[in-house]
């Protein structure tokens, strides 16, 4: 049996369950609001901060609701296909050459999830977080940068 651990956040505050899929989750601080993936919820998780997922995602108006991964779900397809995504979704995923395709396939093919995807798109340093996390990693320092990452550098 496995334990959940308490997630606390860079400021030092416990984080709350945002929404879950299999062992990974989005937490949210309950202080600052900030937002991270966190796989495995036990004590060997593994954390990704997520720049502006509390303002990007939602019940708000202008926020895109938690449950649609549908982005996700065609870049999936696409890397088990072994075929190059639309250009939306090489946008949202910072996908620049064809090493970055191929660090994603890594990733899937060592089980990355859909849900974990979907948390981190259009976030580059979280993207290159999640990838770096699945085993045997063969892509380097490979760095993933999106067209949204300047923009959430404004908040």
């Amino acid at each position: 049996m496995t334990t959940q651990t308490t997630i606390i956040c860079r400021c030092g505050s416990s984080c709350n369950l945002l929404d879950q899929s299999g062992t990974s989750a989005t937490m949210q601080c309950s202080a600052c609001q900030l937002c991270a993936l966190v796989i495995d919820r036990t004590a060997s998780c593994r954390r990704i901060h997520l720049a502006d997922f509390h303002l990007k995602r939602g019940d708000g108006l202008h926020q895109r609701p938690l449950d649609d991964v549908s982005m996700a779900s065609r870049l999936v397809e696409s890397l088990v296909q072994d075929t190059w995504p639309s250009p939306a979704t090489i946008v949202d995923f910072g996908i620049d050459t064809d090493r970055h395709l191929g660090a994603l396939q890594h990733a899937v093919h060592q089980g990355c999830a859909i849900y974990d995807l979907d948390r981190v798109m259009g976030d580059g340093p979280a993207i290159t977080q999640l990838v770096r996390a699945f085993a045997h990693y063969p892509y380097g320092r490979i760095e993933f940068r999106t067209a949204y990452d300047e923009v959430a550098d404004l908040y």
